[in-house]
Protein backbone atom coordinates (compact mmCIF):
# COMPACT_ATOMS: atom_id res chain seq x y z
CA UNK A 1 0.00 0.00 0.00
CA UNK A 2 1.24 3.68 -0.75
CA UNK A 3 2.55 5.58 2.20
CA UNK A 4 1.49 9.09 2.53
CA UNK A 5 4.80 10.76 1.80
CA UNK A 6 4.60 9.15 -1.89
CA UNK A 7 1.77 11.62 -2.76
CA UNK A 8 3.34 13.71 -5.76
CA UNK A 9 4.37 17.22 -5.25
CA UNK A 10 1.54 18.09 -7.82
CA UNK A 11 -1.22 16.99 -5.40
CA UNK A 12 0.52 18.96 -2.62
CA UNK A 13 0.50 22.22 -4.31
CA UNK A 14 -2.63 22.11 -4.34
CA UNK A 15 -3.62 21.25 -1.02
CA UNK A 16 -1.59 24.10 0.01
CA UNK A 17 -3.73 26.48 -2.74
CA UNK A 18 -6.62 24.86 -1.44
CA UNK A 19 -5.97 25.09 2.58
CA UNK A 20 -5.23 28.89 2.09
CA UNK A 21 -8.14 29.72 0.59
CA UNK A 22 -9.38 27.92 3.54
CA UNK A 23 -11.73 25.10 1.96
CA UNK A 24 -12.57 22.45 4.99
CA UNK A 25 -10.53 19.56 5.26
CA UNK A 26 -13.34 17.22 4.00
CA UNK A 27 -13.03 19.51 0.93
CA UNK A 28 -9.92 18.96 0.82
CA UNK A 29 -10.11 15.28 1.16
CA UNK A 30 -12.92 14.60 -1.37
CA UNK A 31 -10.92 16.34 -3.78
CA UNK A 32 -7.28 14.57 -2.99
CA UNK A 33 -9.46 10.82 -3.25
CA UNK A 34 -10.82 12.10 -6.65
CA UNK A 35 -7.33 13.28 -8.01
CA UNK A 36 -5.17 10.21 -6.90
CA UNK A 37 -6.32 8.04 -9.51
CA UNK A 38 -5.73 10.67 -12.41
CA UNK A 39 -1.81 10.46 -10.99
CA UNK A 40 -1.94 6.22 -11.41
CA UNK A 41 -2.49 5.50 -8.09
CA UNK A 42 -6.08 3.70 -7.26
CA UNK A 43 -5.99 2.26 -4.19
CA UNK A 44 -5.25 4.56 -1.65
CA UNK A 45 -7.84 7.11 0.10
CA UNK A 46 -6.98 9.96 2.18
CA UNK A 47 -9.13 10.21 5.41
CA UNK A 48 -10.13 13.97 6.67
CA UNK A 49 -7.47 14.04 9.39
CA UNK A 50 -4.60 13.46 7.22
CA UNK A 51 -4.89 16.60 5.06
CA UNK A 52 -3.25 18.22 7.86
CA UNK A 53 -0.45 15.59 7.63
CA UNK A 54 -0.51 16.50 3.90
CA UNK A 55 0.42 20.19 4.60
CA UNK A 56 2.97 19.47 7.00
CA UNK A 57 3.88 17.26 4.49
CA UNK A 58 4.47 20.48 1.72
CA UNK A 59 5.67 22.18 4.64
CA UNK A 60 8.84 19.62 4.52
CA UNK A 61 9.28 20.01 1.17
CA UNK A 62 9.49 23.76 1.11
CA UNK A 63 6.21 24.47 -0.81
CA UNK A 64 4.21 25.83 2.25
CA UNK A 65 6.04 28.36 4.50
CA UNK A 66 4.88 29.08 7.58
CA UNK A 67 5.94 32.20 9.11
CA UNK A 68 4.42 33.76 12.32
CA UNK A 69 4.29 37.15 12.45
CA UNK A 70 7.11 39.49 14.43
CA UNK A 71 6.10 39.98 17.80
CA UNK A 72 6.36 43.94 17.47
CA UNK A 73 6.32 44.56 21.02
CA UNK A 74 9.18 42.52 21.75
CA UNK A 75 11.49 43.83 19.21
CA UNK A 76 10.52 47.06 20.42
CA UNK A 77 11.72 46.43 24.32
CA UNK A 78 14.31 44.45 22.84
CA UNK A 79 15.93 47.18 21.16
CA UNK A 80 15.37 49.80 23.69
CA UNK A 81 16.77 47.89 26.57
CA UNK A 82 20.42 47.01 24.12
CA UNK A 83 20.05 50.26 22.30
CA UNK A 84 20.31 48.66 18.99
CA UNK A 85 18.74 50.23 15.25
CA UNK A 86 14.97 49.32 14.97
CA UNK A 87 15.52 47.38 11.78
CA UNK A 88 18.57 45.42 13.65
CA UNK A 89 16.58 42.84 15.72
CA UNK A 90 13.45 40.68 14.42
CA UNK A 91 11.61 38.34 17.27
CA UNK A 92 9.54 36.40 16.07
CA UNK A 93 6.60 34.89 16.95
CA UNK A 94 7.06 31.51 18.08
CA UNK A 95 7.83 29.59 21.11
CA UNK A 96 9.54 26.13 21.47
CA UNK A 97 10.31 25.81 17.58
CA UNK A 98 13.34 26.69 15.18
CA UNK A 99 11.30 26.26 12.27
CA UNK A 100 9.62 29.34 12.17
CA UNK A 101 12.88 32.04 13.16
CA UNK A 102 14.24 29.99 10.88
CA UNK A 103 11.57 31.11 7.74
CA UNK A 104 11.44 34.56 8.78
CA UNK A 105 15.39 34.91 8.74
CA UNK A 106 14.80 33.04 4.94
CA UNK A 107 12.23 35.77 4.01
CA UNK A 108 14.73 38.98 5.63
CA UNK A 109 17.18 37.44 3.39
CA UNK A 110 15.22 38.01 0.44
CA UNK A 111 14.35 41.40 1.13
CA UNK A 112 17.55 42.08 1.96
CA UNK A 113 18.95 39.83 -1.52
CA UNK A 114 15.63 42.03 -3.18
CA UNK A 115 17.15 45.40 -2.25
CA UNK A 116 21.24 44.77 -2.81
CA UNK A 117 20.23 43.62 -6.63
CA UNK A 118 19.19 46.70 -7.60
CA UNK A 119 22.81 48.34 -7.50
CA UNK A 120 24.87 44.44 -8.01
CA UNK A 121 24.17 42.12 -11.09
CA UNK A 122 26.52 39.36 -9.31
CA UNK A 123 25.75 38.84 -5.09
CA UNK A 124 27.73 36.68 -2.95
CA UNK A 125 26.56 34.56 -0.34
CA UNK A 126 28.26 32.92 2.56
CA UNK A 127 26.87 29.85 4.43
CA UNK A 128 27.68 28.61 7.87
CA UNK A 129 27.24 24.63 9.07
CA UNK A 130 24.74 23.31 11.47
CA UNK A 131 21.25 22.36 11.70
CA UNK A 132 19.55 25.92 11.85
CA UNK A 133 21.90 26.93 8.83
CA UNK A 134 20.56 23.97 6.92
CA UNK A 135 17.18 24.44 7.39
CA UNK A 136 17.49 28.57 6.76
CA UNK A 137 19.18 27.73 3.64
CA UNK A 138 16.56 25.16 2.39
CA UNK A 139 13.96 28.04 3.28
CA UNK A 140 15.47 30.35 1.33
CA UNK A 141 16.32 28.48 -1.65
CA UNK A 142 12.44 28.23 -1.65
CA UNK A 143 11.58 31.78 -1.54
CA UNK A 144 14.30 32.76 -4.25
CA UNK A 145 11.98 32.38 -7.21
CA UNK A 146 9.07 34.30 -6.20
CA UNK A 147 11.30 37.26 -5.46
CA UNK A 148 10.79 40.37 -6.94
CA UNK A 149 14.39 40.86 -8.13
CA UNK A 150 17.59 38.81 -8.14
CA UNK A 151 21.03 39.48 -9.09
CA UNK A 152 22.54 37.87 -12.38
CA UNK A 153 24.24 35.43 -11.06
CA UNK A 154 24.55 34.73 -7.12
CA UNK A 155 27.82 32.64 -5.89
CA UNK A 156 27.30 30.54 -2.91
CA UNK A 157 30.23 30.24 -0.31
CA UNK A 158 30.58 27.25 2.31
CA UNK A 159 31.75 29.32 5.26
CA UNK A 160 33.44 25.76 7.36
CA UNK A 161 32.89 22.39 6.89
CA UNK A 162 31.56 19.31 8.62
CA UNK A 163 32.29 17.98 11.34
CA UNK A 164 30.46 14.85 12.04
CA UNK A 165 30.13 12.04 9.32
CA UNK A 166 26.99 10.69 10.74
CA UNK A 167 25.22 14.29 9.91
CA UNK A 168 26.84 15.32 6.83
CA UNK A 169 23.71 16.99 5.69
CA UNK A 170 24.69 19.90 7.93
CA UNK A 171 28.23 21.04 5.92
CA UNK A 172 27.20 23.65 4.23
CA UNK A 173 28.44 21.80 0.87
CA UNK A 174 25.68 19.71 1.07
CA UNK A 175 23.02 23.14 1.27
CA UNK A 176 24.41 24.14 -2.47
CA UNK A 177 21.64 21.58 -4.36
CA UNK A 178 18.91 23.43 -2.75
CA UNK A 179 19.75 26.07 -5.42
CA UNK A 180 19.83 23.97 -8.66
CA UNK A 181 16.01 25.20 -9.02
CA UNK A 182 16.56 28.95 -8.51
CA UNK A 183 15.97 30.62 -12.26
CA UNK A 184 19.47 32.82 -12.10
CA UNK A 185 22.92 31.61 -12.83
CA UNK A 186 24.36 30.05 -9.65
CA UNK A 187 27.83 29.17 -8.52
CA UNK A 188 28.85 27.21 -5.56
CA UNK A 189 32.23 27.39 -4.23
CA UNK A 190 33.28 24.70 -1.43
CA UNK A 191 35.82 24.38 1.47
CA UNK A 192 37.78 20.90 1.69
CA UNK A 193 39.50 21.27 4.71
CA UNK A 194 40.10 18.91 7.66
CA UNK A 195 37.20 19.38 10.07
CA UNK A 196 39.80 20.14 13.04
CA UNK A 197 43.50 20.86 12.52
CA UNK A 198 46.85 22.15 15.08
CA UNK A 199 46.73 25.47 15.44
CA UNK A 200 49.99 26.10 14.58
CA UNK A 201 49.21 24.03 10.96
CA UNK A 202 46.47 26.14 10.21
CA UNK A 203 48.49 28.58 7.84
CA UNK A 204 49.93 25.72 6.13
CA UNK A 205 46.39 23.91 5.82
CA UNK A 206 44.82 27.47 4.35
CA UNK A 207 47.73 26.68 1.49
CA UNK A 208 46.09 23.17 0.64
CA UNK A 209 44.44 22.16 -2.44
CA UNK A 210 40.81 22.66 -1.68
CA UNK A 211 41.36 25.18 1.08
CA UNK A 212 43.36 28.11 -0.77
CA UNK A 213 40.73 28.29 -3.79
CA UNK A 214 38.11 29.06 -1.25
CA UNK A 215 39.72 31.58 0.45
CA UNK A 216 40.98 33.12 -2.90
CA UNK A 217 37.39 33.25 -4.13
CA UNK A 218 36.12 35.44 -1.02
CA UNK A 219 35.33 38.89 -3.22
CA UNK A 220 38.00 41.54 -2.16
CA UNK A 221 35.12 43.98 -0.37
CA UNK A 222 33.78 40.95 1.38
CA UNK A 223 30.46 38.47 0.81
CA UNK A 224 27.41 40.53 0.56
CA UNK A 225 25.51 38.57 3.01
CA UNK A 226 26.10 35.90 5.24
CA UNK A 227 24.40 34.01 7.14
CA UNK A 228 25.19 32.12 10.15
CA UNK A 229 23.76 30.83 13.74
CA UNK A 230 25.53 30.57 16.68
CA UNK A 231 26.63 27.88 19.51
CA UNK A 232 25.90 28.66 23.21
CA UNK A 233 28.21 26.95 25.90
CA UNK A 234 25.39 26.11 27.74
CA UNK A 235 24.53 23.51 25.28
CA UNK A 236 27.14 20.51 25.82
CA UNK A 237 26.26 18.75 22.79
CA UNK A 238 26.98 21.60 19.88
CA UNK A 239 29.32 20.83 17.05
CA UNK A 240 31.82 23.35 18.86
CA UNK A 241 32.00 22.25 22.73
CA UNK A 242 32.09 18.33 21.25
CA UNK A 243 35.14 18.68 19.01
CA UNK A 244 36.59 20.93 21.65
CA UNK A 245 36.12 18.35 24.56
CA UNK A 246 37.18 15.52 22.85
CA UNK A 247 40.45 16.82 20.55
CA UNK A 248 41.81 18.95 22.71
CA UNK A 249 41.57 18.92 26.81
CA UNK A 250 43.77 21.93 27.44
CA UNK A 251 42.21 23.89 24.81
CA UNK A 252 38.82 22.78 26.40
CA UNK A 253 40.19 24.26 29.97
CA UNK A 254 41.25 26.86 28.38
CA UNK A 255 37.95 28.27 27.03
CA UNK A 256 36.63 27.39 30.11
CA UNK A 257 39.36 29.66 31.99
CA UNK A 258 38.32 32.72 29.82
CA UNK A 259 34.42 32.05 30.99
CA UNK A 260 33.54 30.52 26.84
CA UNK A 261 29.96 31.46 26.26
CA UNK A 262 29.22 30.70 22.63
CA UNK A 263 30.57 30.30 19.30
CA UNK A 264 30.00 32.11 15.75
CA UNK A 265 31.34 30.20 12.58
CA UNK A 266 33.37 28.07 15.35
CA UNK A 267 35.50 30.55 16.87
CA UNK A 268 34.57 31.05 20.27
CA UNK A 269 33.95 34.36 22.55
CA UNK A 270 33.35 35.70 26.18
CA UNK A 271 31.36 38.38 27.44
CA UNK A 272 34.66 40.55 26.73
CA UNK A 273 35.04 39.43 22.91
CA UNK A 274 36.53 37.03 20.44
CA UNK A 275 38.75 34.31 22.62
CA UNK A 276 41.97 34.72 20.68
CA UNK A 277 43.92 32.44 23.34
CA UNK A 278 45.39 29.32 21.75
CA UNK A 279 43.00 26.71 21.89
CA UNK A 280 45.44 23.79 20.19
CA UNK A 281 43.16 23.10 17.83
CA UNK A 282 40.90 24.98 15.87
CA UNK A 283 38.58 25.24 12.98
CA UNK A 284 38.84 25.85 9.32
CA UNK A 285 36.60 28.80 8.18
CA UNK A 286 36.78 31.38 6.08
CA UNK A 287 36.10 34.40 8.36
CA UNK A 288 36.70 34.62 11.88
CA UNK A 289 34.92 36.85 14.11
CA UNK A 290 36.78 40.20 13.49
CA UNK A 291 35.85 39.55 9.71
CA UNK A 292 32.35 39.33 10.56
CA UNK A 293 32.95 42.68 13.09
CA UNK A 294 34.17 44.62 10.21
CA UNK A 295 31.29 43.11 7.12
CA UNK A 296 28.72 44.11 9.39
CA UNK A 297 29.63 47.59 9.99
CA UNK A 298 29.87 47.87 6.29
CA UNK A 299 26.98 50.03 4.60
CA UNK A 300 25.10 47.14 2.01
CA UNK A 301 26.51 44.39 3.58
CA UNK A 302 24.84 42.34 5.60
CA UNK A 303 25.30 39.55 8.60
CA UNK A 304 22.39 37.45 9.42
CA UNK A 305 22.33 35.63 13.11
CA UNK A 306 19.40 33.15 13.76
CA UNK A 307 19.29 32.70 17.60
CA UNK A 308 16.05 30.12 17.77
CA UNK A 309 16.25 27.63 20.01
CA UNK A 310 18.92 24.64 19.87
CA UNK A 311 16.99 22.11 17.23
CA UNK A 312 18.29 19.25 19.37
CA UNK A 313 17.82 20.04 22.96
CA UNK A 314 14.75 23.17 22.40
CA UNK A 315 16.80 25.21 24.79
CA UNK A 316 17.62 29.37 24.10
CA UNK A 317 20.83 30.27 23.19
CA UNK A 318 20.17 33.88 25.51
CA UNK A 319 23.33 32.81 27.36
CA UNK A 320 25.47 33.15 23.78
CA UNK A 321 23.13 36.16 22.19
CA UNK A 322 23.48 37.85 25.22
CA UNK A 323 27.47 38.63 24.99
CA UNK A 324 26.59 40.03 20.93
CA UNK A 325 24.00 42.52 21.91
CA UNK A 326 25.53 43.64 25.16
CA UNK A 327 29.29 44.48 23.81
CA UNK A 328 29.39 47.02 20.92
CA UNK A 329 33.08 44.91 20.55
CA UNK A 330 31.02 42.06 19.51
CA UNK A 331 28.69 43.57 17.06
CA UNK A 332 29.34 40.81 14.25
CA UNK A 333 25.81 40.68 13.33
CA UNK A 334 23.98 43.51 11.18
CA UNK A 335 20.80 41.26 11.78
CA UNK A 336 19.28 39.24 14.36
CA UNK A 337 16.71 36.94 14.02
CA UNK A 338 15.09 35.34 17.50
CA UNK A 339 12.34 33.23 18.88
CA UNK A 340 10.07 34.61 21.69
CA UNK A 341 11.60 32.40 25.05
CA UNK A 342 14.76 33.98 23.92
CA UNK A 343 13.84 37.73 24.29
CA UNK A 344 11.98 37.21 27.19
CA UNK A 345 15.44 36.15 29.11
CA UNK A 346 17.33 39.06 27.41
CA UNK A 347 14.75 41.42 28.79
CA UNK A 348 16.28 40.22 32.27
CA UNK A 349 19.52 40.83 31.38
CA UNK A 350 21.54 43.55 32.11
CA UNK A 351 21.62 46.45 29.22
CA UNK A 352 24.88 46.54 28.76
CA UNK A 353 27.76 43.86 29.17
Amino acid sequence: MMKLNQIADAVLVEVCRRFLKRESTMEIRDWVNKELPQVGISDYEIKREQVYQLVGLATRRGFFLLSPPEEKTLTDRLVKHFGVANNEVRVVGARHSLEPVVASAAKLAVELIEELSKDKPELHIGLGGGWTTMLMARKLAALLPSAKRLPKKLTIHALSTGFDVHTSHTAPVAFFSFFDHVPIEIECVGLFAPAVVDTDDYERIKELPGVIEAFEAVPTDGFDLVITSLGSASHDHGEFSTFMARGSPPGWKTLLDKQWRGDVQYRPFSMDGPIMDDTIVRTVTLLELDDLIALASKPNKHVIVVAGPCGQCGKPRSNAVYPLLANSRLKLWSRFVMDIDTARELLNMPASA
